[in-house]
């Protein structure tokens, strides 16, 4: 029993520490259809996608909101040009992240 109970706590930690990233929603894509034109939630979905599959082979992923939009506008075509990321790519993840940052009130 109290090897169960070690188990349950440390997956407890283990999970409260990795980053949790939202799934796009339609209310997602509508709020920023003024900062991104055209965005959908399949392309924010994908944005999410290439993130997980491309930055989590170099580094641990972080939260988006670990940085500014300033340094998200930075970092990542600095890292797309790493991961071998096309443009298009590129610009899908930028707004997944920025899209993922908690609303200004």
């Amino acid at each position: 029993m109290k090897k169960l109970a070690l188990y349950i706590s440390v997956g407890c930690i283990i999970a409260a520490c990795s980053p949790s990233f939202i799934i796009p929603t339609q209310a997602d894509a509508d709020r920023v259809q003024t900062q991104f034109p055209g965005a959908t939630v399949a392309s924010l979905s994908e944005g999410k996608t290439l993130m997980e599959n491309n930055c989590a082979k170099c580094h641990h992923l972080v939260k988006p909101k670990s940085r500014t939009e300033a340094e998200w506008n930075h970092i990542v075509p600095i890292m797309a040009k790493k991961a071998k990321l096309s443009s298009e790519e590129e610009t899908k993840v930028l707004q997944y992240i920025l899209t993922s940052k908690p609303v200004k009130k």
